[in-house]
C-alpha cells in the first residue's frame, strides 16, 4: 500500500519511503507492534524492494544484451 500511495505524496521520495512507511504503518496499526519491532519489518521490507528493482535491472540489462548479440 505504501508503494502505490508513497509516489502520489511526495513524487520522487515515495517510491523510496513508500514500502518503509507503509510496512511501518500497517505493523504497528494492524499487528500493534512496538515501534522499534515495527521499523525492523519496515527496512527489511525497504531492503527487499531495493534488492528485487536491482535484480530486474540486472536480468533486463542481460536480455538486452543477449537480444543484441544474436541480432548483431
Amino acid at each position: 500500500i505504501g508503494l502505490l500511495i508513497g509516489p502520489f505524496v511526495i513524487p520522487v521520495a515515495g517510491i523510496i519511503l513508500g514500502p518503509f512507511v507503509g510496512a511501518l504503518a500497517g505493523e504497528m496499526i494492524v499487528h500493534q507492534k512496538d515501534l522499534k519491532t515495527a521499523a525492523r519489518i519496515g527496512i527489511g521490507s525497504l531492503i527487499g524492494f531495493i534488492s528485487g528493482v536491482f535484480a530486474k535491472g540486472v536480468i533486463q540489462l542481460m536480455m538486452i544484451g543477449y537480444f543484441l548479440y544474436t541480432v548483431l
